[in-house]
């Protein structure tokens, strides 16, 4: 079963899902903080509850064949609500392409710019986009034109993550158009809400004769200010 028990920042990125107000939401995280499971919680329900053309963009199409194949499809498969929906056929239940009872899920590399033109869509799922491929002479960038898909619903939604690279990347950028949320936790002493940052990690650190760090004094002495 899922949970958002140690992870509560992924409830509302979840609930977006369903909220017809939300149109747009960017994940500007750090690597390994379930930006991708969050995606995939949220793209099972919309296969139960509000069926309809989806596309889930990655970098190539390489690694979008591999995450379906080892990650998307096992927790299909694990989930009795998720099977109701297959297909009679399984054979239209490939890798890339699949057809569920009432829509249908795609699955397409950025360097594939063909793919990424033929088809509406209505929800975008686009798993770090900072490395995407860009534009071109012939070829408008990756995500723009996996963006232009969804203008045929007016209910259309996009879901924008990577880890961010550098301050041009298109998932700082397009963090920047939002509101820029950000998840804050009380101080375990006055309660107040802080955001958690590197740089406030402190320890003491010495070093033996040979130069070595003393790895036991900076695990004993590690705390946050």
């Amino acid at each position: 079963p899922f949970s958002t028990a140690v992870r509560p920042y992924t409830r509302e990125v979840l609930e977006c899902f369903k909220d017809p107000a939300v149109t747009d939401v960017v994940l500007c995280w750090g690597s390994q903080t379930a930006k991708t499971m969050s995606l995939m919680a949220g793209l099972a329900w919309i296969i139960d509850n509000e069926p309809s053309p989806l596309l889930w963009l990655m970098p190539t199409e390489s690694l979008a064949r591999s995450f379906a194949k080892t990650r998307w499809l096992p927790m299909l498969e694990d989930s009795p609500t998720l099977v109701a929906h297959f297909p009679d056929d399984r054979h239209k239940l490939t890798t890339l392409e699949q057809h569920f009872d009432h829509c249908t899920l795609n699955f397409v590399g950025s360097n594939s710019p063909a793919n990424l033109a033929s088809r509406p869509i209505r929800v975008l799922v686009a798993d770090e986009v900072d490395k995407f491929a860009q534009a071109t002479e012939k070829e408008a960038a990756a995500l723009d034109l996996a963006m232009q898909r969804t203008k045929s619903f007016s209910s259309s939604k996009h879901f924008l993550t990577s880890t961010p690279t550098v301050s041009e990347g298109d998932i700082w950028q397009q963090f920047l158009r939002g509101d820029q949320r950000r998840y804050f936790i009380p101080c375990p002493h006055c309660g107040e809400k802080i955001r958690l940052e590197w740089k406030q990690v402190k320890c003491e650190t010495e070093k033996d004769d040979a130069g070595k760090t003393n790895l036991a004094k900076v695990r004993s002495s590690a705390r946050y200010e």
